[in-house]
């Protein structure tokens, strides 16, 4: 769940939003729709924890992603890191289970280590552990990116592709809450169309602009 109450933020003497509150659950999408400097960002922003509001507060959930309008990779790396620190987590997992495997076979009467392999199976089978990478191909082709090396510089990219692959690593990433701001932004349709696709898929509260 997202949270917002009372949510009021100037900057000098231009209101950007004033006693604002929402509640997203899961399942829902709220799309934002206004002109320029309507306070759209601005609301994304504070939701995401990156600006402090004058007033009110937010609860956002432990795992939340952010797409802004300024990306900015980080200094030196590949797409390649960029992809696999987004999907870090789920690759643990097969380490995670090998170790616990090890345990098993040399405790195997412990209950605790036979529940842990089994939670964290489950999780792995959950989160495609087995068809991680035919994922980030699938993604990466689907937003127009699969021409690309992964060996290249992300900082080479251009302001669109660079926008491309950071959609990319927050879908493998797979974070509870979505924050978005003009996510289709240099996005053609066929990008677009993906983009919706994956959207669709999701259960975790979408805050979009």
């Amino acid at each position: 769940m997202l949270t917002v109450k009372g949510l009021s933020k100037s900057f000098g003497a231009k209101k950007a939003i004033t006693d604002l509150s929402l509640t997203l659950e899961e399942g829902h999408i709220f799309g934002m729709l206004g002109t320029n400097g309507a306070g759209k960002s601005t609301l994304l922003l504070v939701a995401a924890g990156l600006l402090t509001p004058d007033a009110g507060s937010v609860a956002r959930p432990a795992s939340l992603g952010f797409l802004g309008q300024e990306l900015l990779p980080v200094p030196g790396a590949t797409l390649a890191d960029v992809l696999e620190a987004a999907v870090a987590p789920v690759r643990g997992l097969e380490p995670l289970l090998e170790h616990l495997s090890g345990q098993l076979a040399a405790e195997h009467a412990d209950a605790a280590i036979a529940d842990a392999y089994d939670a964290t199976l489950r999780q792995a089978e959950e989160s495609g552990l087995w068809s991680l990478d035919a994922r980030i191909s699938e993604v990466l082709a689907g937003l127009g990116l699969a021409g690309r090396a992964r060996s290249r510089s992300a900082h080479s990219l251009s302001g669109g592709q660079r926008r491309r692959l950071a959609i990319a690593a927050l879908l493998l990433e797979r974070p509870a809450a979505l924050l978005l701001d003009e996510p289709t932004n240099h996005l053609d349709d066929d990008a677009v169309a993906f983009l919706a696709a994956e959207l669709r898929t999701r259960r975790g509260p979408l805050l979009m602009a």
